[in-house]
């Protein structure tokens, strides 16, 4: 019996998961798509990999800002 309450309680987590990923995926495609509609910025990117030096990185972060 306890097996089946841990494999439940797996199963609930799990769904609440792929919830929260949905969501997220949701928000960011909304706030991208509005900012192409108004021509603003409203949230950067998150680089994957970063290459270069401090000075560059903080360059390309306040390009963006502008």
């Amino acid at each position: 019996m306890n097996d089946v309450d841990v494999n439940g309680a797996e199963s609930i987590r799990f769904g609440i998961s792929i919830i929260k990923e949905i969501a997220g995926i949701s928000i960011i495609s909304y706030i991208n798509t509005l900012s192409s509609m108004i021509l603003k910025l409203i949230l950067t990117s998150v680089p994957n990999s970063l290459s270069g030096s401090a000075d560059e990185l903080l360059n390309m972060m306040v390009r963006e800002q502008d």
